[in-house]
């Protein structure tokens, strides 16, 4: 198993709206090339671990990324709109600052979708 090189710490109401980001953008997204579909089988996994991890009513939740996974979460909001403003779009962006700053301690996911989806 790939060892995780970023881990999140949410609270309650961050990780519940997360969750609530990856159900609707998964009901809502159509895929049209195979790399939209492996995204989505991604995004399909995330949803339900979030799922999982809810039903233990803690008042903070972790989790972790591999590269990989790191990187398709990353894509997968740059193609996934969310409302500005919202409390998906502060979970999803509390996600990628921290995925940002192991990517810059670690030298890892050398790519331009950090910077792209920080500056919408």
């Amino acid at each position: 198993m790939p060892n995780q090189v970023a881990q999140v710490k949410l609270p309650l109401q961050m990780m519940q709206a997360l969750y609530r980001a990856y159900v609707d953008s998964v009901h809502h997204f159509h895929t049209s090339t195979e790399h939209d579909q492996l995204l989505l089988v991604h995004s399909k996994a995330m949803s339900r671990m979030l799922r999982d991890r809810l039903e233990n009513n803690r008042t903070k939740y972790s989790f972790g990324f591999t590269e990989a996974e790191a990187l398709a979460f990353i894509q997968w909001w740059q193609m996934v709109p969310v409302m500005v403003g919202t409390l998906e779009q502060v979970a999803i962006a509390e996600v990628i600052q921290v995925i940002d700053l192991v990517a810059k301690r670690q030298r890892f996911l050398k790519c331009r979708a950090i910077k792209n989806y920080s500056s919408q």
